[in-house]
């Protein structure tokens, strides 16, 4: 895994041999909180409704949906080949957005990503210093 890709796929522990696309820490460092469920990322930086992401996951990559009648299913690939390529095209669908959209011109994704990871990174040191939590370098 990339330190900028935004997406990552895992094995699922619920249903056997099927993996399931999820946000990477990268991505939490930027996107700290919400207000519905990240489950919903992917849909958005392909610019679709959570419907039919998983329509489009189910079709053209032959995910199987569960959770019916739940608050959010999840698409489940038996492929694994096949959700690394859906998370491929997410990273670089992600990577696209925040170039063309959200960045400085000339703002390379890496290096807006570097510059999150170290505000993060101090931003942890700081709360346990408060905390009176010593750091991992003591």
């Amino acid at each position: 895994m990339n330190k900028t890709d935004m997406f990552t796929f895992d094995k699922s522990c619920s249903h056997t041999s099927s993996y399931f696309i999820r946000p990477t820490e990268s991505f939490y460092m930027i996107f700290k909180k919400t207000n519905g469920s990240f489950n919903l990322a992917p849909a958005r930086v392909m610019g679709l409704s959570y419907a039919d992401y998983l329509r489009f996951c189910r079709d053209a990559y032959g995910a199987i949906i569960a959770g019916k009648n739940e608050l959010y299913p999840i698409a489940y690939f038996s492929d694994s080949k096949r959700c690394k390529d859906l998370v491929t095209f997410l990273n670089s669908r992600m990577e696209e957005l925040f170039t063309k959209k959200f960045l400085p011109i000339g703002t390379s994704f890496a290096s807006f990503i570097e510059q999150k990871t170290e505000e993060f990174e101090k931003e942890c040191e700081d709360r346990s210093t408060a905390l009176g939590i010593p750091s991992v370098d003591d």
